[in-house]
């Protein structure tokens, strides 16, 4: 199947490295999706040349950042030009601000202007946070989650118009 990247509308990826008794390994995972919900994706394990398969998935990231990720962030940012919401994970971005659920169980829900919006990468999860209060803020995996990354990039773009 091929896709052109005109036609995605969402990018996920992530990696594991693990090291059990002495005994390494890596999972590496791939997964983009057009507009008319067709997937593809790549996922492998490996336990030798592990080098090898990190340098070529890290090309396939690149790529991905280079081909893929521009044209699914000028679509996410038509949208919200246009006054549609945009939901990625369980966050909701619009034109001025982020909804971040916060509270048990996610029932609180925090409307976020986009210069406060503070983010971040750890443990293979982007960290979605208020810059005026530390306690708002949320984790989207970024293997698990469509567009989980182009968060961080709306709220640098976004940040800077207002």
């Amino acid at each position: 199947m091929f896709l052109a990247s005109k036609d995605l509308k969402g990018v996920r990826w992530g990696a594991i490295h693990s090291n059990t008794y002495g005994r390494q390994s890596a999972q590496f995972y791939l997964a983009v999706l057009s507009s008319d919900a067709a997937e593809i994706t790549i996922d492998w394990s490996t336990s030798i040349d592990i080098e090898k398969s990190a340098t070529f998935y890290s090309q396939m990231i690149n790529a991905v950042f280079a081909y893929a990720l521009p044209p699914i962030l000028q679509k996410i940012e038509a949208d919200l030009d246009s006054d549609k919401s945009v939901v990625i994970g369980t966050c909701e971005l619009n034109r001025f601000y982020v909804v971040i659920p916060a509270g048990w169980f996610g029932t609180k829900l925090h409307k976020v202007p986009w210069p406060r919006v503070h983010t971040e990468v750890a443990n293979g999860n982007m960290i979605i946070s208020d810059r005026a209060n530390s306690r708002i803020k949320i984790a989207l995996p970024i293997q698990t989650t469509y567009n989980a990354v182009a968060i961080e990039f709306i709220a640098a773009s976004r940040g800077k118009q207002q």
